[in-house]
């Protein structure tokens, strides 16, 4: 029988656990003495398939379903970017100016 969780040919069928997981049981199979088995298993080293999205989501506050707001930093800070230009602009201009 395969354990689902590792996939690998783990478990014992008369003990129902799995040597390498400790399949059923909640919390996974780790022991302090084994650096490298933890390190084979440890976050990281799988799909991540939530853990991925999360600093993402962190940006945004955890806000879903809305649109983004006007008044975000960033486009306050492109609006002042874009305001300095053009006044540094005219200014070098009409010190040319004959």
């Amino acid at each position: 029988m395969l354990v689902v969780a590792p996939l690998q040919g783990n478990f014992h069928l008369q003990k129902s656990r799995c040597s390498a997981c400790a399949y059923p049981a909640v919390r996974t199979r780790k022991f302090n003495w084994s650096v490298k088995a933890i390190r084979r298993k440890t976050t990281g080293t799988g799909r991540m398939w939530y853990l991925c999205n999360v600093p993402r989501r962190f940006k945004s506050g955890f806000r879903e379903g809305t649109s983004k707001s006007s008044d975000c930093k960033h486009s306050s800070i492109k609006l002042a970017a874009k305001l300095y230009f053009h006044v540094c602009r005219r200014s070098s201009f009409e010190s040319h100016k004959p």
